[in-house]
């Protein structure tokens, strides 16, 4: 019998379920950052003072996106020891920055889906329902978007344009959505790790952001 103020636990029980796993999973974004740097020979402790320039053509040192990224960029340039100047003509190097859109991938993932079907059966006059599992056949479309950049570091030459080339920094980034902006400022945990080192070809990395913004960095195998 219901009574005033009682709790029905079996009713109860499957939402506090899927509540604590909701507050255990967090919710986030998935991003994969690769990355493939090269260093010439000779510098593998080479700091110095850096100036920040655009690559891309047609794109001034003024426009918004590049000193956006610039700035973002810095605190991967300061944990390798390179200090960025905001004027040349201080500078010891020059960092070459461009970056771009890909084309979108679209994908067809395949797979199937289990759900209950409800069978009349006769006993002679008698009916009863039952539920059979049926598995039936899904098609599912995914579309990864990618970001793109590329970082050159020269020595300044004496007339102030980059000279001999030192290292140079390439990475991707791909998620689900189409946030130019947002797919730029994801690559700068792993930039962080990679700026100006020597891989062994192209790494992978796994960037989860929380929805609370905390970041985290894996590298895959």
């Amino acid at each position: 019998m219901y009574q005033h103020g009682a709790f029905n636990c079996k009713t109860l029980l499957p939402s506090f379920l899927f509540l604590m796993c909701m507050l255990l999973s967090g919710c986030g974004t998935y991003y994969t950052v690769s990355v493939d740097s090269l260093r010439s020979d000779g510098y593998e402790s080479h700091q110095g003072k850096y100036y920040l320039e655009p690559g891309n053509e047609n794109v001034g040192e003024d426009d918004l996106l590049f000193r956006t990224v610039a700035k973002q960029l810095e605190p991967a340039f300061a944990i390798h020891g390179y200090n960025v100047v905001s004027s040349r003509s201080e500078a010891q190097n020059i960092a070459r920055i461009s970056y771009w859109e890909e084309e979108p991938q679209v994908t067809v993932q395949t797979g199937t889906r289990t759900t209950s079907q409800p069978v009349i059966l006769r006993d002679g006059k008698k009916e009863r329902v039952e539920y059979v599992q049926v598995e039936e056949p899904t098609l599912t479309t995914v579309t990864t978007y990618t970001a793109g950049m590329l970082i050159e570091a020269y020595e300044k030459s004496a007339k102030g344009k980059a000279g001999k080339p030192i290292w140079r920094t390439s990475a991707t980034c791909s998620a689900g959505h189409d946030d130019f902006r947002d797919l730029l400022a994801r690559m700068t945990p792993v930039l962080s790790r990679m700026l100006g080192t020597h891989t062994p070809g192209r790494l992978q990395f796994e960037v989860f952001v929380e929805d609370k913004g905390q970041v985290t960095v894996t590298e895959k195998n």
